[in-house]
C-alpha cells in the first residue's frame, strides 16, 4: 500500500475539533503519518515539554520540527536565494509586485498579511525532507495546514494519478489555490521548489511577472502559485473536490480573513468560524460524492477532475 505523509505547516490553528477530524478522516483511513513544521514561540517548547493548547495535535505527530518565529521572514528567503548568480538579497526587487504575497518581510517591502511565511515554510520543508531522508520513506505527500476541518474521509490515493500535482477546486483568486496539495515524492520536491526558484532567480521571474499582463499592484500568493506551475517543467495541475474547510477559533490569530461563525449550526457556531464560504459549500456535499466516488470518476469525470492542464 502507498506510504503517505501528511505535512502541516505554520502554526497550530483550528482547534481540537479540526485536529480530531484530521485524525479520523485523513490519517486513519490513509494509514498516514503526520509531520508538523511550526513556528516556535515562547509558548512552545522544542523538547516537547510544554504543549498546553495543541497537545492532541502534538501526540498525533510522528515528526515535529520548529522554525524560530521571525520579525522578518525574509531571512529564510535569503537562505532560499543561495545557489545561483543572484546575490542573497536581490529577490527584494520583487517587492514591486505588490500588495501581499511577500507579507511578513521587513526591509521596506510593506506587503500586507503574512504570505511570505508560507513561502518560507515551502523552502524549510523541502530542505527537511531531503536532509532527514523522509523524502525516500513515503510515496505520497499531503501538504497543508492545521485549520482544515474534514467533513468526511479523504479520497484514497488511488483516486489521484501519480503524474499530477493535485490542488483543491476553488479559492483561486485569479490564480491557483495554495493551501493544500497532494503529490508524489518527485512532485512534492518540485512543488516546494517554488520558493527557491523564485528567490534564486528574481530577474527571470520579474520578467515572467511583467509579461503576464497582471498589474504590479495586483499580486497575491495564488497568482504566484499559478505562474510557477505554468512555467515549471514537470508540473501538471489537476483539481479535486476537497472534503474540508478552514475554521478559526477565538484563540487563532488571523492576518487576513477573520471568519464567520453564523455559517455553522450551534453549538459549533459558538466556538468556530468559517473562513471561506466556498470551501464549506463544497465539503458539505462530500459524504454524497465520496459514497459514489468510483461512479463519479467513471461517469462524470468533470465533476471530480474539475480542471486538468
Amino acid at each position: 500500500s502507498d506510504r503517505v505523509l501528511a505535512i502541516l505547516i505554520g502554526n497550530p490553528r483550528g482547534g481540537p475539533l479540526a485536529w480530531k477530524s484530521l485524525n479520523t478522516h485523513v490519517l486513519t483511513p490513509l494509514k498516514a503519518d503526520l509531520m508538523l513544521y511550526f513556528g516556535k514561540s515562547d509558548a512552545r517548547s522544542e523538547n516537547n515539554v510544554s504543549f498546553p493548547y495543541w497537545a492532541d495535535l502534538h501526540d498525533m505527530a510522528k515528526y515535529i520540527f520548529f522554525e524560530r518565529e521571525h520579525n522578518d521572514w525574509g531571512v529564510v528567503l535569503d537562505q532560499a536565494s543561495l545557489g545561483h548568480d543572484a546575490r542573497p538579497t536581490d529577490w527584494l526587487d520583487l517587492c514591486k509586485f505588490a500588495p501581499q504575497w511577500l507579507g511578513a518581510v521587513g526591509r521596506g517591502c510593506n506587503h500586507k498579511a503574512g504570505a511570505a511565511i508560507q513561502l518560507a515554510f515551502r523552502y524549510l520543508v523541502q530542505q527537511k525532507l531531503v536532509s532527514t531522508g523522509l523524502i525516500n520513506q513515503y510515496d505520497h505527500f499531503i501538504y497543508t495546514r492545521s485549520d482544515f476541518l474534514y467533513a468526511c474521509d479523504y479520497p484514497p490515493m488511488s483516486a489521484f494519478d501519480s503524474s499530477s500535482l493535485w490542488i483543491p477546486w476553488g479559492e483561486d483568486y485569479d490564480g491557483l489555490n495554495d493551501r493544500h496539495m497532494i503529490t508524489t515524492r518527485k512532485g512534492i520536491l518540485l512543488a516546494l521548489n517554488l520558493t527557491r526558484s523564485i528567490m534564486s532567480e528574481p530577474a527571470r521571474w520579474a520578467a515572467i511577472f511583467d509579461q503576464s499582463g497582471i498589474a504590479r499592484h495586483a499580486w497575491n500568493p495564488e497568482r504566484i502559485n499559478m505562474l510557477y506551475c505554468n512555467f515549471t517543467r514537470g508540473i501538471r495541475v489537476r483539481r479535486f473536490l476537497h472534503p474540508a474547510f478552514i475554521v478559526k477559533t477565538a484563540a487563532d490569530v488571523a492576518r487576513w480573513t477573520q471568519g464567520d461563525g453564523r455559517l455553522l449550526p450551534p453549538p459549533l457556531s459558538t466556538t468556530l468560524s468559517v473562513k471561506y464560504h466556498t470551501e464549506l459549500r463544497v465539503s458539505q456535499q462530500c459524504p454524497l460524492w465520496m459514497a459514489n466516488l468510483e461512479t463519479l470518476i467513471r461517469t462524470s469525470p468533470k465533476k471530480w477532475f474539475v480542471y486538468a492542464r
